[in-house]
Formats: structure tokens, C-alpha cells, sequence
């Protein structure tokens, strides 16, 4: 998901030889015209985080910063994850925090209770629309993990140096 290609511009500049893809292709777009505006080069294309069209054992590291939360099927981008990555392969990843206070006082108490819009939809509802592009509706999907979700339900096969985390989300 490299969005507007920020962490691939910065990637770029550190020297790596980068891959990005993202499921939208205006966000393919804007990425490869970041790029090409800075002199920068990466391999920039579409593609699905469930079914990456990467062979197994391909990467050194991948970088999923706010994600495959958005995916329906997250344990499925997961699976894709482990699959490209080389045995000795490195994992740099942020998920939305399901014990944050972001989540539990803006998103829960501020918008689900004290708005009472806990009576009107459904907590799921409530993450989707109040947690990303409030302005703008919200996004279409928002789900938030547990540090024990991530090593048991997503990554059970990984050893997790360390779990850090970070507010907001």
C-alpha cells in the first residue's frame, strides 16, 4: 500500500532497491510520479496485499505502515507476507492498536457514546467511519489488533523482536 509514496521516496534515499505496490492506481500513479519528480527509481505496481504477485522467499524486508488492516482479509495479506519473505527476511509493520486510547476514548466513548452513535451503528460501523478521513466519511474498512492477535492470528510463525505501541492509533 504505498499510498502517495512517501516511505518509498524515503527508502529510495536511503539507498534501498524498493517494490511497492497498492491496490489503487491513482496511488500507483502518484507514487511513480513522486519518483520520477525527484529523480528517485523503484519498481512501483498495482496489486492486491491477499495475493501478491511475488514468487516465495522473495524479499529481504517488507514495510507495511497502516495497511493490511484495511484488507478484509488480513490474515490472508498475513499469509502473502510470510510467503514473499525470505526465511531470514526482515518484517517492519504497523497495525492499528485495539487497546490504544485512540481507539477506546475518541473512537468509543467521544463518537459511540457521548455522540450516541453507538445507537445507530454498529461498532465496527463506528471504527470504519471515525477512525481514517473523518472529513471525508471515513474509510471503507478499519480494524484494530491486539499485540496477542498479531503473534497468534496473524504472525504465529514469527519471531517478534519487539511489539511497540505508539499513539494514536
Amino acid at each position: 500500500g504505498c499510498g502517495l509514496g512517501a516511505h518509498t521516496e524515503e527508502m529510495c534515499k536511503l539507498g534501498a532497491i524498493v517494490t511497492s505496490i497498492d491496490i489503487a492506481p491513482m496511488s500507483v500513479a502518484i507514487t511513480k510520479r513522486r519518483l520520477g519528480l525527484k529523480n528517485l527509481k523503484a519498481k512501483v505496481i498495482e496489486g492486491d496485499a491477499e495475493n501478491l504477485p511475488f514468487p516465495n522467499s522473495h524479499f529481504d524486508y517488507v514495510w507495511s505502515w497502516g495497511v493490511i488492516h484495511h484488507s478484509p482479509n488480513t490474515v490472508q495479506c498475513a499469509k502473502e507476507i510470510a510467503r514473499v519473505l525470505k526465511p531470514e527476511g526482515a518484517l517492519g509493520i504497523m497495525l492499528y492498536n485495539r487497546n490504544s486510547l485512540y481507539n477506546w476514548f475518541n473512537v468509543v466513548f467521544r463518537y459511540g457514546i457521548l455522540q450516541a452513535k453507538l445507537m445507530e451503528m454498529s461498532l465496527q460501523d463506528l471504527k470504519n467511519r471515525y477512525t481514517d478521513g473523518k472529513a471525508l466519511s471515513g474509510a471503507p474498512l478499519s480494524k484494530y489488533y491486539s499485540a496477542r492477535e498479531i503473534r497468534e492470528n496473524l504472525f504465529p510463525d514469527f519471531f517478534i523482536d519487539k511489539q511497540i505501541a505508539f499513539e494514536q492509533k
